[in-house]
């Protein structure tokens, strides 16, 4: 199973990162951040702390790539699930916007 999460910040790659991880899912983050784009392909897994008051661990999310946003619509195409935090309205405007767009059009609906 494979999910398209656009934008790889804090609830992208926090939240939403581990959720999918633990679920199964291969996790394809969609970003315009080169540097963090080729961080997480070269580390294929990226650590996430969780903080309470009565302990603290790490846990290791892997299963992950990183593609940027020109290169969404086979992504898209081929995902079994699309997550676009709902905080990020940049994201929606302008990466997931005209992505699905092309999808479309490529794809005649």
């Amino acid at each position: 199973m494979k999910a398209v999460v656009y934008g790889g910040g804090n609830i992208g790659r926090g939240f939403l990162g581990q959720l999918l991880y633990e679920s199964g899912y291969e996790t394809v983050f969609i970003d315009v951040n080169q540097e963090l784009i080729d961080k997480l392909n070269t580390d294929r897994s990226y650590p996430i702390k969780i903080v309470c008051n009565q302990y603290q661990k790490e846990i290791l999310i892997k299963n992950i790539r990183a593609l940027h946003s020109n290169e969404a619509v086979p992504e898209i195409a081929t995902a079994d699930i699309i997550n676009c935090p709902p905080c990020q309205d940049t994201n929606f405007r302008f990466i997931m916007t005209p992505r699905l767009m092309e999808f479309s059009k490529r794809n005649g609906a």
